[in-house]
């Protein structure tokens, strides 16, 4: 998913080895995984979740 990023970086395979190095599970996520995401709110198993955020990234943001 960070492939447009990373393509931008001199060092393709340093800037993807960083970014691993700051995820808390060790790699990115994979397009299936933010769609699993985004299925579940579309679906009626998500009506209980009402004004709720999703991070769908890793556990970045619960560093």
């Amino acid at each position: 998913m960070m492939e447009r990023w990373t393509d931008l970086m001199p060092d393709k395979a340093e800037a993807q080895a960083m970014l691993r190095g700051v995820m808390p599970i060790g790699r990115m996520g994979t397009a299936e995984e933010v769609a699993g995401a985004i299925l579940f709110f579309a679906s009626a198993d998500s009506t209980l979740c009402q004004g709720a955020v999703l991070s769908v990234d890793g556990g970045f943001t619960a560093q």
